[in-house]
């Protein structure tokens, strides 16, 4: 018979090894079970919420790596007080949504139509049509912008397009940006607006190379 390698315990950041097909370690296995009464079709919602809130692995990023998340765990065990509430933050994606709305309500609509009308003409020269696809990947973030966030990562490739992106149509977004998040920030209630703003200048000049999480 074959031999299978062992493997650690599901449980993070246990150490334990248990054999092949094994899940978990005998004491988590007692942990796991102990919480399966929480686990109902109620927290499954809460899960798919969190996990389209946060797609990647938390422990994964800080040790520098980008994996998609699969598992949810509660930071503060049921057993030991923890609650979805507390965890999951389900009032925080309700303040977000409120967010996106009046954000769209109060000019975030003519910013994502600047950058689709970007788009469409990069796309209308036919060599600009992946440039264009980009336009419309941040039109839809420029909409919808809370609860989102960009990373920065490029090469040389990417570093040519930008300097030609801000020479075409970046610099006029990132001065229109600027502008309207002073002036947001200027009103003190408004200060998130103007935040993200600011946000969409530094996007507007470099846009290639940048991924939406």
């Amino acid at each position: 018979m074959p031999y299978k390698s062992r493997r650690r315990c599901r449980h993070p950041n246990c150490p334990e090894l248990v054999e092949a097909g094994v899940g978990y370690c005998p004491a988590h296995k007692k942990i796991r079970r102990a919480d399966t009464s929480h686990y109902d079709r109620r927290w499954q919602k809460v899960r798919a919420v969190y996990l389209a809130k946060h797609p990647l692995c938390a422990d994964c990023q800080t040790a520098g790596r980008l994996t998609p998340a699969t598992e949810v765990h509660h930071i503060i065990p049921v057993r030991e007080g923890g609650s979805d509430s507390e965890e999951i933050h389900c009032d925080d994606l309700i303040m977000k949504t409120l967010g996106n709305i009046l954000w769209v309500l109060f000019g975030g609509i003519i910013f994502a139509a600047l950058w689709f009308i970007c788009g469409l003409i990069c796309c209308c020269t036919i060599i600009g049509i992946p440039i264009g696809i980009q336009c419309f990947k941040f039109a839809n973030y420029v909409l919808w912008p809370f609860g989102k966030s960009v990373q920065y990562s490029g090469n040389a490739g990417s570093f040519l397009l930008n300097v030609l992106w801000i020479l075409l149509f970046g610099w006029e977004l990132a001065i229109i940006s600027v502008i309207v998040g002073l002036i947001w920030c200027v009103t003190i209630v408004g200060i998130p607006f103007g935040i993200q703003c600011i946000k969409f200048a530094q996007l507007a000049l470099f846009p290639f190379g940048s991924t939406i999480i």
